[in-house]
């Protein structure tokens, strides 16, 4: 009588360890498919652009950092460590966050992850590629502002750019000579470099359609 008892006192204890430790495992898969968790390999530090050949006279502020709105759509600013490994976990209630990552300056790329998500962020010259671990995705679909640059800018900054703010692309001449029409000094350097980015922004736009229909072909990017 005694050995069973002591064997049901061993059953029981067992049993409710089990379950506590069953519980404390859903507890924390439950905490990690609720929030995206952004690891930086060496994030770049502040730094200055020069934009062009001014000798030092024109250049532009460069402060890499993230940008996203949260579920009561409040801007939130990420600034991880610089030179060096860091990690920022993000409590994710919506079922996707959009990511705008800013470097270069005037430049921004875009990245759209989920709830559960690890993303590694890894950087050459400055300029981020990211990587998803816990699930299968086209590098093309992560990292598309990044391929669209290096395909259909040659690397530069997009024209659309180049339209939004052309004053940051100009060369602060005070030997810039205007053609009939133009508007004189630096007014005009930003009418010239305007008038050349709405050309070429419209050849990008025609290059980029027949990109995407080539991704879309092969199945490296979704049309969600």
């Amino acid at each position: 009588m005694k050995t069973s008892k002591i064997y049901f006192i061993v059953f029981f204890l067992l049993t409710s360890c089990l379950t506590k430790k069953d519980a404390y495992t859903d507890k924390e898969e439950s905490v990690r498919l609720n929030q995206i968790v952004l690891i930086f390999e060496n994030f770049p530090e502040d730094y200055s652009i020069y934009l062009n050949d001014t000798k030092g006279k024109a250049y532009t502020p460069a402060r890499p950092e993230l940008r996203y709105y949260d579920e009561n759509l409040i801007q939130r600013i990420l600034k991880p460590k610089s030179e060096t490994a860091d990690t920022v976990i993000i409590i994710c209630n919506q079922n996707t966050i959009e990511f705008q990552h800013s470097v270069k300056g005037v430049d921004n790329f875009e990245y759209l992850f989920q709830k559960g998500d690890t993303v590694i962020f890894s950087y050459s010259k400055k300029i981020p590629n990211a990587k998803i671990i816990n699930r299968t995705v086209s590098d093309f679909e992560i990292n598309y502002d990044l391929r669209y640059r290096e395909i259909i800018c040659n690397s530069d900054y997009p024209a659309f750019t180049k339209v939004l703010v052309p004053w940051t692309f100009i060369t602060y001449n005070s030997n810039f000579i205007g053609k009939e029409g133009e508007r004189l000094g630096i007014l005009g350097e930003i009418d010239r470099v305007k008038v050349k980015a709405n050309v070429s922004f419209i050849k990008e736009l025609e290059l980029e359609k027949a990109f995407l229909d080539s991704l879309f072909t092969v199945n490296l990017i979704t049309r969600q």
